[in-house]
């Protein structure tokens, strides 16, 4: 489970293929202590599309 209090950095895999190339990197999210809700999921995965086009701060998944 997401908790700042026990870990207030996450790191993440994100994996991109294009024609069957892949390429791996981590991402690294830094949490800010907003509230005491434990954080819920509807998946236990997400896949979402980035494409080279996108511009900064765009929107991908939530």
């Amino acid at each position: 489970a997401v908790d700042y209090e026990s870990d207030p950095i996450m790191k993440l895999i994100v994996a991109a293929t294009v024609n069957g190339n892949y390429a791996y990197t981590t991402v690294t999210v830094n949490l800010q202590d907003i509230n005491d809700n434990v954080p819920t999921f509807t998946q236990d995965r997400y896949v979402s599309a980035v494409w080279e086009e996108m511009r900064r701060n765009t929107f991908v998944t939530q």
